[in-house]
């Protein structure tokens, strides 16, 4: 056995067999075939059998993976156990204290659209100022890690101008999304735009489309009104897109076949984002005004929906209800949640477990004011699958708000979410008005671990009456960091399996003249460029900060 130096101890004759006298070797033999969070247990129930399982690499890093919520991803057999031990309680050590072991900043072009999924930034951009219909650039960053120090930071800009951006590097796939508008919109008239989806590589910094697509460019069917694309997702084979308004697109990107496709006439919801759960089950939220004739409330609902395959038809297999809002509100229902990926990062050997994965769930004003925190509830994906499981096959079940358990909810701005983690700019409940930077964690099984951060794990009952009829309560429970240590002077952060990204907030004169113009754009703009007033207000970010840990 590795590294097991404890003494072989064998029963008297006569003695019944039991874990606490079997021999070290018999026991690490055993212990790899049972759960990892069994293997705890049994660490947990003597001091000889601790022993054993902190004096072997292989059993000490099972406990350590399931520990920190993640799963070996079977690569880089070359690689000795115990570097790959090493690694995960490093970036384990690193994000309980917040101790970052290097910091670098890049320039980046003005723009504040972009995706982060293996250690890749992808950004759009305007090419110009914003006070005009200007095409947009693409940058990619590529990110250090502490194991490559030398790697530098670059920004290279994509052949194709794009609308927005999402990046997967585990495909070398790089999606340049385009909508192009044709002819001005007329009421009653022709269709006015289309949107275009260019699957390139992005080893050629998206010069060159990918090899494994059959169509170079492919495009949904004309679109019926004035729309601005909201969220574009990578999920294995298929891409989708969320558009304000009309709906949801969602394409099998190496055939060029669209899989699904939901305008707004199809129900009788509005339908505000999506998220992919598995390249073929998809969730998609929804705002509802009429379910109940006169009534005042604003119903938000997340749907979980099965894509088609070659055998079945797309359909809805569950919805669940969130607490009922007022009916006046005008409001958005985001969904942020983690790149779907099988692949572990550069520098590491682990990727998250899906069971301690989480989704989070944040309300929106369509027209927010500066620093407008928002109510955000906070699902784990086991709980949705938990759910999907309690259902007859071919049926929908609908569960009310009061039938939800095991969910949190905070008042959060620019929330990001990866594994089990969430970073955010939270407001602190006992002071209105304050806020800071904190990072949640929803992965308890950290409990388990010596010297982690206190659990949070009362009840809390929020009551947010400028948003929910009635107060929240909720129970779902998590770690926190323990003192402010992050800076609240960046407009957006990101992170990874390995890093924290922090954007800087914009001080251009630009920015600050359209914050100032912000009552009355068309008074002071003119009809022309009023309608590019809220791109010339929001952030346009010039500077990152990249904290490694």
């Amino acid at each position: 056995m590795d590294g097991v130096d404890a003494p072989t101890v064998v029963g008297a004759p006569g003695d019944r067999a039991s874990l606490a006298t079997m021999p070290p070797e018999l026991f690490a033999a055993m212990s790899q075939h049972i759960e990892p969070d069994d293997l705890i247990r049994c660490s947990m129930a003597c001091r000889r059998l601790r022993d054993i399982v902190l004096h072997s690499d292989s059993l000490l890093y099972r406990a350590r993976l399931y520990c920190a919520g993640k799963l070996d991803a079977g690569t880089g057999t070359d690689v000795p156990t115990s570097e790959r031990l090493q690694r995960l309680e490093e970036l384990e050590e690193g994000w309980r204290t917040l101790n970052w072991r290097l910091k670098r900043m890049s320039l980046v072009p003005p723009g504040e659209r972009y995706d982060l999924a293996g250690g890749v930034v992808t950004k759009t951009a305007f090419s110009g100022s914003g006070l005009g219909e200007q095409a947009r650039s693409t940058t990619v960053l590529t990110l250090p890690t502490t194991r490559s120090l030398s790697r530098t930071v670059v920004a290279d800009h994509a052949g194709t101008p794009a609308d927005h951006v999402a990046v997967d590097p585990e495909q070398d796939l790089l999606v340049l999304i385009r909508l192009v508008v044709e002819a001005p919109f007329v009421a009653g008239g022709e269709p006015p735009a289309y949107v275009r989806v260019h699957p390139m590589t992005l080893s050629s910094d998206g010069a060159a489309p990918h090899l494994e697509a059959v169509q170079q460019v492919f495009e949904c069917p004309a679109l019926p009104y004035p729309l601005q694309i909201h969220t574009v997702r990578i999920a294995g084979d298929v891409i989708g897109l969320s558009i304000n308004n009309p709906g949801v697109l969602v394409w099998n990107w190496k055939t060029g076949n669209m899989i699904y496709c939901l305008w707004r006439e199809q129900w009788s919801y509005e339908i505000s984002d999506f998220a992919f759960l598995t390249p073929r089950l998809m969730i998609v939220t929804t705002f509802e005004r009429n379910r109940v004739k006169n009534s005042h409330l604003l119903i938000a609902t997340l749907h979980v929906i099965a894509l088609k395959t070659s055998t079945s038809s797309s359909r809805t297999l569950i919805s669940l209800d969130f607490p009922p809002l007022p009916r006046k509100l005008s409001v958005a229902l985001t969904i942020t949640d983690g790149p779907y990926s099988t692949m572990p990062e550069s520098g590491t050997h682990f990727v998250n477990d899906p069971a301690t994965e989480i989704l989070a769930f944040c309300f929106r004003h369509h027209n927010p004011s500066k620093n407008d925190l928002s109510p955000c509830f906070v699902v784990q994906r086991k709980e949705l699958f938990a759910r999907m499981a309690m259902c007859e096959p071919g049926a929908t079940k609908t569960w009310l708000w009061e039938e939800w358990d095991r969910i949190t909810l905070g008042s959060l701005c620019s929330a990001w979410v990866h594994g089990s983690r969430l970073i955010s700019r939270i407001e602190d409940p006992a002071r209105p008005g304050v806020a800071s930077i904190k990072l949640l964690d929803f992965n308890t099984r950290a409990r388990y671990e010596e010297g982690v951060l206190p659990l949070v794990n009362d009840p809390s009952t929020i009551a947010l009456a400028h948003w929910f009829i009635a107060p929240v309560t909720t129970s779902l429970p998590y770690y926190v960091t323990s003192e402010p240590v992050l800076s609240d002077k960046y407009w957006s952060w990101a992170l990874d399996g390995q890093r924290l990204l922090g954007f800087w907030r914009n001080k251009s004169l630009i920015s600050q003249v359209a914050w100032g113009l912000r009552k009355e754009p068309k008074k002071f703009l003119g009809n022309a460029l009023a309608g590019r007033y809220h791109e010339m207000l929001k952030p346009r970010f010039e500077k990152v900060d990249i904290f490694v840990f």
